[in-house]
């Protein structure tokens, strides 16, 4: 089955167009890169900091902590702030000693220059922040390999990372990831991957086209108006063989997926925030009890036990009415999964808060249907 078209119109497409264009334009100059030469042995994992959650960066390092990691080179931290920004709200001293606390990781912390915070601050748009950090890492990269690993990412698997990392050696492939990415299903062969732990052969990129490729693009590919996210362009202007599928299991990564853009919407909405359907943010009080505090995650179950609709988390108002029975399913499903990692079994506070999320929208029971049998008809005489 072939995904659509992203514009249903010409008009749409070319504003669209010209909205990208003048992005890119802006883009630019915020990071360049030049070709990588005598990489060194190994890979490196590069996290996407939102420098506002920066309290909870231990969530993806204590499960880097755990995960073999034998052939990386270090992991980089490319913050989307200036360092001065960071420590002026959490203290000179509590960042050095967080950075500390992780030694055994080989931490080597990035940030934005002034001019870059200016830029992305009048952007405004989370993707622009999402596409600096990952570029910076890469620019910023001294082996041939880098891991995109994204900040609300857990690997659960201890063998995954290595098992990654050989599987882009052994193809020579330039991109190897774990997801496919549906809103381009059967527009092309293979299909384009989602950026979700995405291998990039950085030198293959760093040699071939500028940061600012990486970019989101808007143009047509077999008569289809398209919409092209952070990196699937690149990956089009490289051959198929460039790319390949790694699928893993589900139990191998809790990837709740769409944490940070939930948690900005939410900071920035004047009125409750409404997401549809499925909500991630969820997760972020059971990451904050993993680091200590449990009490966002405790008044959040009572509010919703006692059938409250507009709860208060992270300093905001969340609206659940419109969340249906799958997505809280699958996110009480993903913190049940996290708690068996990080503490060993299924808490009953944990228990008893993911009884509380799937109780939004609770499964609707199967209707009995009744069968009444029918009398035998009657002889005629």
């Amino acid at each position: 089955m072939t995904a659509p078209e992203h514009y249903g119109s010409s008009l749409a497409y070319v504003l669209a167009r010209g909205k990208f264009a003048l992005l890119r334009r802006m883009l630019r100059p915020l990071c360049r890169w030049k070709p990588l030469e005598n990489p060194r042995p190994g890979y490196s994992i590069v996290i996407g900091v939102p420098w506002a959650l920066w309290d909870l960066i231990d969530i993806p390092l204590l499960s880097l902590r755990r995960a073999h990691r034998h052939r990386c080179h270090e992991i980089i931290l490319a913050v989307d702030t200036t360092q001065h920004e960071l420590e002026l709200r959490f203290g000179t001293l509590a960042v050095a000693s967080k950075v500390k606390s992780y030694a055994d990781l080989r931490l080597r912390l990035m940030f934005y220059t002034p001019a870059q915070l200016r830029r992305t601050r009048r952007i405004g748009w989370n993707w622009v922040d999402c596409w600096l950090t990952w570029c910076m890492g890469v620019a910023g990269a001294r082996t041939r390999h880098v891991l995109l690993h994204d900040f609300d990412a857990v690997v659960l698997d201890p063998g995954f990372l290595e098992h990654h990392y050989q599987t882009a050696l052994s193809t020579g492939s330039a991109f190897v990831g774990i997801q496919r990415d549906l809103r381009h299903q059967g527009q092309q062969h293979p299909d384009l991957l989602m950026t979700a732990e995405l291998m990039l052969d950085a030198q293959a990129l760093r040699s071939r086209f500028h940061a600012v490729d990486l970019f989101n693009a808007v143009r047509r590919h077999n008569g289809l108006r398209l919409q092209y996210d952070i990196l699937r362009d690149v990956q089009m202007r490289m051959p198929d063989s460039a790319r390949t599928l790694h699928e893993i299991r589900g139990e191998q990564i809790v990837h709740p997926s769409q944490v940070v853009s939930q948690w900005r919407g939410l900071q920035q909405s004047a009125d409750p925030f409404r997401p549809r359907g499925y909500s991630p943010l969820f997760v972020i009080p059971y990451f904050r009890q993993v680091s200590g505090d449990s009490l966002g995650m405790r008044a959040i179950t009572d509010a919703l036990l006692r059938g409250e609709r507009i709860i208060t988390i992270e300093g905001g108002q969340l609206d659940v009415s419109q969340l249906d029975h799958a997505g809280c399913d699958w996110i009480a499903k993903q913190i049940e999964r996290l708690d068996g990692y990080f503490v060993g079994t299924r808490t009953p506070q944990v228990q008893q808060y993911c009884s509380a999320i799937r109780s939004i929208a609770p499964e609707e029971p199967v209707a009995e249907i009744t069968v009444v049998p029918r009398a035998p008809a009657q002889r005629q005489r």
